[in-house]
């Protein structure tokens, strides 16, 4: 992905796999091999033997792991959707209430998206790279307000800032990669020579305010790994 794009917001947007109509039941969709029946207006979500044993799990209580795997702590909305009498969408315009990631890190979001371990159908790996979209773009909004006047420094600074603490699966999932820093890399010195060099002290500062607002995680813990930038 591009520094382009990802100054634009674009990532992968919600998608919808369909409405279960009222006399059927809604399942999560615990791997790939889940099967669907499409009608007109509704989805059928066929669950696998081992997704409804971790259902079965949680219900009693019996769980082995206490904070639940990804694919359990998922599992649990759509169970939860069911017995409030709703349902899980991934498109507001047909009902139902959305996945809810808040609560995930970003570590665990892009566990998600990337799907490695193939337990996650295509809606919760599209949802999960729109959420992970969603809290870059909150992030670098914070720092770079002037980007839209051609002044790219703070962007590339907090790209650099952003990137030097994110973990490998984070990277991927946002398409960031080595090629990606050296394009930032050029650009912060064009316009830096250009326009001057700002503070680094203002940009941890704005990315840690953004992490608390919901952008991505960024910590002073992990300052010392911050790469050499601005006029600090």
């Amino acid at each position: 992905m591009s520094v382009g794009a990802i100054a634009s917001g674009n990532y992968p947007k919600y998608l919808y796999t369909g409405r279960v109509s009222s006399d059927t039941t809604q399942a999560a969709p615990a791997s790939k091999s889940s099967t669907t029946t499409t009608g007109s207006d509704a989805v059928v979500v066929s669950i696998s033997d081992q997704a409804k044993a971790a259902l079965a799990a949680m219900s009693s209580g019996s769980s082995s792991n206490a904070s639940g795997s990804l694919r359990d702590r998922l599992n649990a909305q759509y169970q939860a959707a069911q017995a409030d009498g709703t349902f899980i969408t991934y498109d507001s315009s047909k009902g139902g209430r959305w996945l809810d990631l808040s609560s995930f890190t970003d570590e665990e979001v892009a566990e998600i998206k990337l799907d490695r371990s193939g337990e996650f159908s295509q809606d919760e790996q599209n949802l999960a790279g729109g959420v992970l979209g969603a809290r870059m773009t909150e992030s670098l909004n914070s720092v770079s307000p002037n980007v839209v006047l051609g002044d790219r420094r703070a962007q590339m600074m907090g790209i650099k800032a952003l990137y030097s603490q994110m973990s490998d699966n984070v990277r991927a999932a946002l398409g960031w990669t080595p090629a990606m820093m050296i394009s930032t890399d050029n650009m912060l010195d064009m316009d830096s020579k250009k326009l001057g060099w700002l503070s680094v002290d203002s940009i941890v500062s704005k990315l840690l305010d953004a992490s608390d607002r919901g952008g991505l995680h960024f910590t002073r813990d992990k300052l010392d790994a911050l790469p050499k930038m601005g006029a600090d």
